[in-house]
This record gives C-alpha cells, structure tokens and sequence, in this order.
C-alpha cells in the first residue's frame, strides 16, 4: 500500500491550523486594514463576509499579508486549503456589539490541554482560569478593558495572581482584580487543603512547621478526605457586566491527578 501524504497524514491526525491575528471591530483599524493570517497549510484564504480576498501560497508554518482589505461590519473568515482546495481548517473573528457579561472558562486543569481533569488538593496546585467579555450574542469584545474582579465562592481555593497579557501592564499581580486587555483576564486558584500529600509528608509537615495550617489547612495523618469539597467555584464580576462563576475540580489522589501522572498521560494521547 502506498504510504499516505504528508498533507493526508496532518489531515487524518486534524492537525491542520489557521490563524487570524487581527480583530474586526469597528473602533479598531480604520477602513483600510492588513490582515495577517498564519498557518501550516501551503495555501489560505481571507473572507470578508463571506466574499473572497485572495488567496495566498505560504512558506511552511508562514503566514500571509492581505493588504487593502476593506472593514464592513460582521465576520472576517481564514481558510486553509489542501493543494485540491479543500477546506482543512478554519478560523473567523466577528464585530462584536456591546459589552454585555462575562464567560469563563478553565484553560487548567484542561483535557483538551492535556493539563488533566482535576487540580490536586496539595496545597500548591493551581489552575487558571480565564475570564471574556462577551457583549449579548456571545461574541467575544476585542475592544472591553473592564475591570474583572475574582472571588471564591465556595470550595478549597484562593485567588494568588491575576493576569492579562498586557506586557505594559503595571498593575499589581497578587490581587485580586484585573483589567481586560484585548477582552481578556485571568485568575490564579491555588488550592487551600493538603489531603493528597503522603501521611509521613503530612505529619512532618505539622511537626516542624510553625505556621502550618495557617495558610493550608493539613489533613492530619489517619483522617479520612471523605467528605472534603470536590471542587471550587469562582466568581468573576464587573460593573454593568453580567457576572459568571465556574467550577474547578479537585482530588485527594494525586497518583492519579498529580502532575507527573498527567504528563505521562498527555504522551499517551
């Protein structure tokens, strides 16, 4: 049997991908724009509504440059194409109205990220989770630099650190506040109980600590985590947003969620 393509192989294995760097907003960019879109495709190309810009031939894992591309309000698509035309993978922005309320989502612990399915209850473990402004149908807001206030609801956790991306950003890391940039903020949940830690671990531990269990409670050696929270809500709010909330999972196993359980599991697959 005749071995299959390079290009047939990344399709079967979807690993096929395109990117459009730009937003398409109406406040961002002036009528004229240059889109650049990336891809590991050899071919792309850009829609504006669904009428064609072009198309473009890319070095391998390139990108391309639409010049002149003219705004009109609604959803700015990047295909990419098989040397047959074939759509491989795609990928759209669209105006977006209104900022309305807040979508979060957990980018750790993540299967699809191959970050595992539950934070483990040692005291250290952290997740991220990432908050979006997303005006009424859901559309992300590119434009939103509100201010995302985080909280524990309830559960084993505790804010550490906030994030947006900005790398002019100079407001502090450890609060609990953060404003968006580019419509995006994060939040840092450290887990605040040590059940998953080896009982020897546990009792030395509490024995030489002078402050242990003022920051992590410590499940003293011979008591049993049943019963403990299995996960931690979050809350995200913001003036005139809608507010949201997520649960994060949590586990006392850590040979199953610990972190070098998770990545030999993410080799696997």
């Amino acid at each position: 049997e005749k071995s299959k393509s390079s290009e047939q192989a990344m399709k079967d294995n979807n690993e096929f991908l395109v990117h459009i760097v730009q937003h398409w907003q109406a406040d961002v960019g002036g009528d004229n724009r240059t889109i650049q879109v990336y891809s590991n495709a050899k071919t792309v190309e850009l829609l504006v509504n669904g009428k064609s810009q072009g198309k473009q031939t890319l070095a391998w894992m390139g990108w391309a440059t639409f010049h002149q591309v003219v705004f009109s309000a609604g959803t700015l698509m990047a295909h990419a194409l098989s040397d047959s035309g074939e759509i491989l993978a795609t990928h759209s922005v669209s105006t977006a109205g209104k900022a309305t309320s807040i979508v979060l989502s957990l980018d750790v612990p993540n299967e699809d990220s191959k970050t595992g399915s539950s934070l483990v209850l040692d005291g250290q473990d952290a997740g991220l989770v990432r908050a979006m402004v997303v005006d009424a149908d859901m559309n992300h807001v590119p434009s939103s630099n509100d201010n995302i206030s985080f909280s524990i609801v309830s559960g084993p956790g505790r804010i550490i650190g906030v994030g947006n991306g900005d790398p002019s950003c100079h407001q502090p890391n450890n609060v609990v506040w953060r404003s968006a940039y580019h419509g995006l903020a994060r939040a840092i949940v450290q887990t605040t109980i040590n059940s998953a830690s080896s009982e020897l671990e546990r009792l030395r531990i509490l024995q030489i600590d002078s402050e242990a269990g003022l920051r992590t409670d410590i499940l003293a050696p011979g008591e049993t985590s049943d019963g403990l929270a299995t996960s931690i809500t979050v809350q995200a709010t913001a003036d005139g947003l809608s507010s949201a909330k997520i649960e994060i999972p949590v586990s006392s196993d850590a040979n199953r969620h610990g972190v070098m359980q998770v990545a030999k599991e993410s080799v696997k697959k």
